[in-house]
């Protein structure tokens, strides 16, 4: 998908998830380097798997990269 802005891509993966049912939330404590490195690979891989297969089948990384990314932004959420 590299004709769709990454923050398409995180709206569009927000959206599809906003829908699924049952809900789970994850609590946890990682480094921010961990954080970082995770997301890095998750986006990594969803830009791999995006280019094969689309949003259908990279929405869940490119959902939990950008959830590891806001946290890095404001760790308080």
């Amino acid at each position: 998908m590299p004709d769709v802005p990454a923050d398409e891509r995180s709206r569009m993966a927000e959206a599809i998830d906003a829908g699924l049912e049952p809900r789970v939330r994850l609590n946890t404590d990682l480094s921010a380097e961990a954080a970082e490195k995770l997301r890095d690979v998750l986006e990594a891989v969803a830009a791999d798997l995006g280019d094969r297969s689309g949003i259908e089948a990279s929405w869940p990384l490119l959902r939990m990269a950008d959830l590891l990314d806001r946290s890095l932004t404001d760790p308080s959420d």
